[in-house]
């Protein structure tokens, strides 16, 4: 069984005595049986290995006498010597040499080559590296500098006539006489010690080139000999091994031994084996606790929908700001904001009081978002912006999805100029924005329609427009489009201070929230909370029947 080697026999009858016997009798003849093959093995291998080392003691002899009439007839004796050493460590100090100079070469070729692209360029020789360091040089450019100060001061006082003033002249011409020379004297010296480099590389490599080829000539010599040292010595080699494995063989096979005996021998059991009632009963209590654990699995399995508010905890560990209602007998879509039922604006006061009164109530800018489309981001951002509005706050709602936007129907406000124009640089904010009826609201609609929305959005040119708009309004609110649909959403949400993340009761599964907001967090973006809305379980008693989403078009 296993690694233990051990067999473990076991018969069922209704017979005590007669399974009794049936296991000790097979016992006993599988040991002798066993017996039996390791004697039979023994003398076979002990035959064919004895067969083996004859041949190969054959074998192993030719090699040697071959190996023998080689070294008389080459004079073998000193290959791979002393000679081979001496070429190999020639070989190595050339080698070092030429390495030494190519490095040389390179340093100096670098240095040159700076010097010719500056003469190339026409470029001031003052700007190369050596001249530039050059203390000497500096002294005279600073000498010159002098005296060029010094005309400038004579000039405006005597002619050009003047003994002084010619007498300043001459020294400025000396002066760049000799700032020039002691350059061309660098330049020169730096030619020189390239072409003194270039040669000398040659030359070593040139010497390392004819060692390499003395070695493989050596090396060539000894190959024949190599190659019979190596087969008489692997012949050797396998003759002793075989000569070793046919002593143990041997040994092995006068010994004689068993490697299999009986532990224990079968006794008649007491009590029989079958049925066993009480590891029944146990299996059958666990297979109980297994299935009954599969069916709660499999019933949340069925509804892996967000309803409620211990949904939102449970499934994504943030917190819940507040649970907007569904009411009953709503019908016709209000184009007002006041139009909203006093529910519903209730939830939104008690969301924009929890957002302010939470650890992130610094935050100025708020980015609005979802998990997928129809969960009624748009008409919470709204009715939010419009609630912070009423308590007194300047507040700039900004349509920031560009492929549904929402906002211009929403207020009945025209959709261009807006965010596109704004963001390409067209209109500032000033002229883009619309002032609502509700005093302190504003609103930047999404503008006109752009080929790529996700390009235009992602830039510093947001980041720092929501900078400042931060300046002048003191909330500024974002509908960003779905998580799941577009990566506009995360780069808003990185650019915005803080993220209001909205979900649809019994429209969002868990798996796609969990997901959108590792999305979310994965852009280092800053999640306040979780708005539940068209919520049920919370406000079932309200006498109106309506969703979130049919407040506004």
């Amino acid at each position: 069984m296993g690694e233990s080697r051990v067999i473990n026999l076991t018969v069922q009858l209704e017979d005590p005595d007669r399974a009794m016997q049936l296991v000790n009798g097979l016992a006993k003849t599988y040991v002798e049986q066993n017996l039996d093959n390791r004697r039979r093995g023994t003398r076979d291998a002990s035959e064919s290995l004895n067969e083996r080392l004859a041949e190969l003691k054959r074998l192993a002899n030719a090699s040697q006498m071959a190996l023998q009439t080689y070294r008389e007839k080459q004079n073998s004796v000193s290959m791979g010597g002393d000679q081979q050493n001496v070429v190999v460590q020639r070989l190595t100090q050339l080698n070092g040499s030429a390495t030494s100079a190519r490095m040389d070469r390179l340093d100096k070729q670098a240095v040159y080559q700076q010097l010719t692209a500056i003469q190339e360029s026409g470029s001031p020789l003052d700007t190369f590296s050596p001249i530039l360091t050059n203390s000497f040089i500096q002294g005279l450019k600073s000498e010159l500098a002098g005296l060029r100060k010094e005309r400038v001061q004579l000039a405006e006082r005597l002619g050009d006539l003047h003994p002084d003033l010619i007498k300043v002249n001459t020294a400025i011409t000396n002066a760049e006489r000799r700032l020039n020379d002691e350059m061309a004297k660098i330049v020169e010296g730096i030619r020189n010690d390239y072409e003194t480099a270039v040669d000398r590389e040659r030359r070593i490599t040139a010497a390392l080139e004819g060692q390499k080829r003395e070695l493989l000539s050596l090396n060539k010599q000894s190959i024949e000999f190599g190659e019979l040292q190596r087969d008489a010595a692997s012949t050797q080699q396998m003759f002793e091994a075989v000569r070793q494995r046919v002593k143990e063989t041997e040994l092995a096979g006068e010994l004689q031994s068993n490697n299999a005996r009986i532990l224990d021998a079968a006794e008649v059991p007491s009590r029989p084996v079958w049925p066993r009632s009480q590891l029944n009963l146990i299996i059958a209590l666990l297979a109980g606790s297994f299935l009954a654990v599969g069916l709660a699995f499999g019933v949340e399995y069925t509804n892996p929908r967000l309803a409620g508010a211990d949904d939102i905890a449970e499934a994504l560990g943030l917190p819940l700001l507040g649970a907007v209602p569904q009411v009953r007998g709503w019908e016709n879509r209000p184009t007002s904001l006041d139009a909203l039922p006093p529910s519903f604006q209730e939830a939104l006061r008690s969301i924009r009081t929890r957002i302010f009164l939470s650890p992130l109530a610094a935050a100025r800018t708020i980015a609005v978002t979802s998990s997928i489309a129809g969960e009624g981001k748009t008409i919470i951002a709204s009715n939010l912006a419009a609630s912070m509005a009423r308590g007194g706050r300047r507040v700039l709602l900004v349509d920031a999805d560009f492929r549904r936007p929402q906002l211009h129907r929403t207020f009945n406000t025209p959709r261009s100029p807006g965010l596109s124009e704004v963001l390409k640089g067209d209109v500032n904010v000033g002229a883009a924005s619309v002032e609502t009826p509700l005093p302190g609201l504003f609103v930047l609609p999404a503008g006109v329609s752009v080929a790529s929305p996700t390009d235009l959005l992602d830039n510093e040119r947001l980041r720092i427009l929501i900078q400042e708009w931060s300046q002048l309004f003191d909330v500024v609110v974002l509908d960003s489009p779905p998580v799941m649909a577009v990566a506009d959403a995360a780069i808003i949400a990185n650019a915005a201070s803080s993220v209001l993340f909205v979900v649809g009761s019994g429209t969002t599964t868990r798996e796609a929230a969990r997901v959108a907001i590792d999305r979310l967090t994965a852009v280092q973006a800053q999640v306040v909370g979780v708005v539940l809305n068209k919520a049920k379980d919370d406000f079932g008693s309200s006498p109106y029947y309506f969703t979130a989403e049919e407040h506004m078009a």
